[in-house]
């Protein structure tokens, strides 16, 4: 599928709630309003690659990860998301975690334990359809439900610790949740490159890493079962043990 000619993501207008406007850091160029991106493909207009700022340059430190999205293409996406998910019930000692998928529907589960029956019972009383795989409860978030920030606020809230897959293009509503999130990452794997600046921009503490390559860890953390060790380093660097 051939890019199309321009696309920017939307940050939201100053009407947003306070408590859920996204940060825009200092010396970020403004972007255009109403205008959606799309992860899969993308350009900045106007934008010579020589003057944009590379994605290294846009990662903020996080002392605690608490809440994390992954942004990137279908498929691609949500094995990174899964296995940080997995990284985040580790750190934080839970007993399960929630993958939040923004984009297309779920495939169907594959059980799991009581951990992960009793997070998927919290997001069925919220009026939301989960799927149970392993640790991992999965829902989905429809991209175009108006109240979608608010609901994935609501996720975070009753089912924690989450991660946001987003697969969807970018609007005004998923700004929101990316913004209020301590971490970002970016599947890629050309980080330098330009879909990687046009998807970062606007956004604060980005990270970035490659799509997870068929075999045994991909498997593992689709499962709910176990985080990659290539993921688990982008909340604890120091520990490269996948164990």
């Amino acid at each position: 599928m051939s890019a199309p000619a321009a696309l920017a993501p939307h940050v939201p207008s100053a009407s947003a709630p306070p408590a859920l406007a996204p940060h825009v850091p200092p010396g970020s160029a403004p972007t255009a309003p109403g205008v959606a991106f799309s992860p899969a493909a993308a350009l900045v207009p106007g934008d010579p690659l020589g003057a944009a700022p590379g994605v290294a340059d846009l990662v903020a430190p996080v002392q605690v990860v608490t809440g994390a999205a992954v942004v990137g293409r279908a498929g691609e996406a949500e094995p990174v998301a899964a296995a940080l998910a997995l990284a985040l019930r580790r750190e934080t000692r839970s007993k399960a975690a929630t993958v939040a998928v923004i984009g297309p529907p779920l495939p169907e589960g594959s059980g799991g334990g009581g951990a992960g029956r009793r997070l998927a019972a919290r997001l069925q009383a919220e009026g939301l359809d989960p799927r149970v795989r392993g640790r991992l409860a999965w829902v989905r978030l429809d991209p175009a439900d108006p109240e979608l920030a608010a609901l994935a606020w609501q996720v975070a809230l009753v089912a924690a610790p989450v991660v946001f897959a987003v697969t969807a293009p970018r609007t005004a509503a998923i700004d929101v949740a990316l913004a209020d999130q301590d971490l970002v990452v970016l599947v890629t794997a050309n980080p330098e490159g330009p879909l990687a600046i046009a998807a970062t921009a606007g956004l604060s503490r980005v990270a970035t890493t490659p799509p997870l390559r068929r075999g045994l860890p991909r498997e593992l953390a689709r499962a709910g079962l176990r985080p990659a060790a290539t993921v688990r380093r982008l909340i604890r660097p120091e520990r490269g043990s996948d164990r």
